[in-house]
């Protein structure tokens, strides 16, 4: 399904695709968690520790720091073409919110 939190901007979830702004974006398997959490959360904070849960909860695979750290860079750098900007909290999370431009 389409998550739409923000004005004209969703994730396709299984065509792994950040759709707004007139583009389409493609995203990886991973991005597309977060991104899609990140705007589904919007205005709200999404923490660390959720993004850890969401990315390794159903994974052998131990949480990784600097993993997520570039996967937040990569969706704040996909975001950011469609008109959306993530806000840092520091030490807690982050938000997605619209650009005005």
């Amino acid at each position: 399904g389409a998550v739409k939190p923000l004005h004209d901007v969703r994730v396709d979830v299984k065509r792994r695709e950040l759709v707004g702004n007139g583009k389409t974006i493609r995203l990886t398997p991973a991005g597309t968690k977060v991104v899609e959490a990140l705007l589904r959360a919007s205005p709200g904070i999404v923490t660390r520790d959720a993004l850890y849960d969401l990315l390794y909860l159903e994974s052998d695979r131990s949480p990784n720091k600097k993993i997520l750290d570039t996967l937040v860079w990569r969706a704040r750098r996909a975001l950011r073409r469609v008109g959306v900007r993530i806000e840092t909290h520091w030490g807690v999370g982050w938000t997605a919110v619209q650009t005005h431009d």
